[in-house]
């Protein structure tokens, strides 16, 4: 068992005060922490390079303690967190505690053995993937222009569910299920900009991941449309709109138990990704669409995630540090490096809009600002709420393997008591007040046509 352990640490990039804990196989009440170390009487890449030495933790009842310190603490992450920058001696050696070595998202152990190619965490789609339905162009009825996306106009829109042709009972009886009037269903259409027809590729990506998923939480993509230039993705059409809008709209008037609801629903449709090796490369409040707002007594909000829109890979330098906060440091450097880990960062970001009302961390700065923010590892605000504050900064870990998978995101939102959580206001905002007299055109309602 310890040739694992040295042979998973020195399989890492080997540094000083890395480390890995598993639980004793002898006594069942034990942790063995174990430290690596740089020999410096050996040339690097020697086989005597590193050393190693193991450390027993000894759980007492509801408390853990470390062989040789009296000191006990109530859990296994604040003995940690004490010991992080520590020194622990073993006769003449010293060895510094500094960075975990967890188990890569998916893995049960970080001592078991795979035997298959390793897989870089993300399922990427060819053309010979790509699959959705297509949609001709005279079943889709475009109306009025609702807003833009990332190189993209959105509509409002009519699809036409019904024609003559096919089985006519299965298309009344598609009819019937979707709740819709006659033949006719309201969806939305995001119309890629004919000036770049060279990124069409990218958008039938986006279409087709989001047409071959199927969860509560995920917008429905009912298929893509070509129109002479155009390149249409036609999208079930959400009722209340983005979940953005609705937290400026209600700016503290609205709960924490509502707030903790749409982040364990979020997390749901995250995990059923990660559950695929599939990333969304999007996810933010903008992206949140309300299907039912859930402010009256005795109701609940039921949000879906929108489709991300272009794919992330195709994003210049520029339009990814303009998604700081909510895009992952290490894409920023190399779009190469998206992963399951990255929707995790944009999740923690995404909550803290949730908790704040939508006002988002580094708005103001510039784009300089904002990339130095990210080199200088700063943290962003948190909530003044510990519990959502522990597992938000666990989210925006700048190390991504080091995130929490989103089922345990989701087992811990779950194990919080809303009526417990009186305040989740900023500690050391980072956002101005807004100007209530600053609207964007999203967040305004057409009521109806003004005459002449």
């Amino acid at each position: 068992r310890e040739e694992f352990v040295f042979a998973k640490l020195r399989r890492e990039e080997p540094e000083e005060g890395l480390y890995v804990l598993r639980w004793s196989v002898l006594d069942f009440n034990r942790m063995i922490l174990s430290v690596l170390k740089r020999s410096h009487q050996q040339a690097p890449g020697t086989p005597g390079a590193f050393k190693y030495r193991q450390f027993r933790i000894q759980k007492k009842g509801d408390s853990f303690v470390l062989e040789g310190w009296d000191r006990e603490f109530p859990s296994l992450r604040e003995l940690l967190d004490v010991l992080k920058g520590c020194t622990l001696k073993s006769g003449e050696e010293s060895f510094t505690v500094k960075r975990c070595c967890p188990p890569k998202p998916g893995e049960i152990s970080d001592l078991l053995i795979t035997r298959k190619a390793k897989d870089n965490g993300k399922q990427i789609l060819n053309l010979t993937q790509l699959s959705f339905h297509q949609i001709r162009k005279n079943e889709i009825t475009q109306r009025a222009h609702l807003g833009q996306g990332t190189r993209t106009n959105i509509y409002d829109g009519v699809l036409s569910v019904c024609g003559n042709s096919g089985n006519d009972d299965e298309a009344e009886y598609f009819c019937t299920e979707q709740n819709n009037n006659g033949r006719e269903m309201h969806v939305v259409l995001k119309v890629l900009d004919p000036s770049h027809r060279d990124i069409a590729l990218a958008f039938f990506e986006s279409a087709s991941l989001m047409s071959q998923v199927s969860h509560v939480h995920l917008a429905f993509v009912h298929g893509v449309c070509v129109r002479g230039s155009e390149n249409i993705m036609v999208e079930e059409f959400v009722e209340h709109g983005p979940l953005d809008v609705l937290l400026r709209k209600e700016k503290g008037r609205i709960s924490v138990g509502w707030k903790i609801t749409v982040a364990k629903q979020l997390g749901s449709a995250l995990s059923y990704l990660e559950d695929k090796n599939l990333v969304h490369g999007n996810v933010c409040a903008k992206n949140i669409l309300l299907a039912r707002k859930g402010l009256e007594d005795g109701s609940v909000p039921f949000v879906k995630l929108s489709d991300p829109g272009v794919s992330f890979t195709v994003l210049s330098r520029e339009e990814r540090v303009d998604r700081i906060p909510w895009i992952a440091p290490e894409c920023i450097r190399d779009v190469g490096n998206l992963s399951t880990a990255s929707d995790k960062w944009s999740f923690g970001t995404t909550l803290l809009e949730i908790c704040f009302d939508a006002d988002v961390p580094l708005k103001e700065r510039t784009p300089s600002e904002k990339e130095r923010f990210y080199e200088k590892r700063h943290r962003l605000p948190e909530p003044s709420c510990r519990e959502l504050a522990s597992l938000i900064s666990r989210c925006l870990n700048y190390t991504p393997v080091e995130r929490p998978s989103f089922r345990t995101v989701l087992r811990e939102l779950t194990r919080l008591q809303p009526h417990h959580l009186v305040d989740v206001t900023s500690v050391n905002p980072d956002f101005p007040v807004s100007d209530p007299t600053v609207f964007q055109k999203r967040y305004l309602k057409k009521i109806r046509e003004l005459g002449e």
